[in-house]
């Protein structure tokens, strides 16, 4: 999962995620608002501390869904 942020004038990014076991679709949408606002607050700190200019943050999430997590949490028996 990758969320970027160029600038203010740019669309949101969407609000994607995929499990990294089942590769099944999860919705983030409901989180895409604070997810954003956390990325602009990312890029501010940065360019505020650095100086620099049109600075682009990149980020990636990398989760499992909830069946695919207790699966995995599960003893396995032998």
């Amino acid at each position: 999962t990758r969320y970027f942020v160029t600038d203010q004038s740019a669309p949101a990014p969407s609000a994607h995620m995929e499990c990294q076991a089942c590769q099944q679709p999860m919705d983030l949408d409901a989180g895409a608002a604070v997810l954003q606002t956390a990325l602009e607050a990312l890029r501010q700190a940065v360019m505020q501390t650095t100086g620099v200019h049109k600075l682009a943050v990149d980020v990636a999430v990398q989760a499992e869904c909830a069946q695919c997590a207790s699966v995995a949490s599960q003893p396995s028996h032998l």
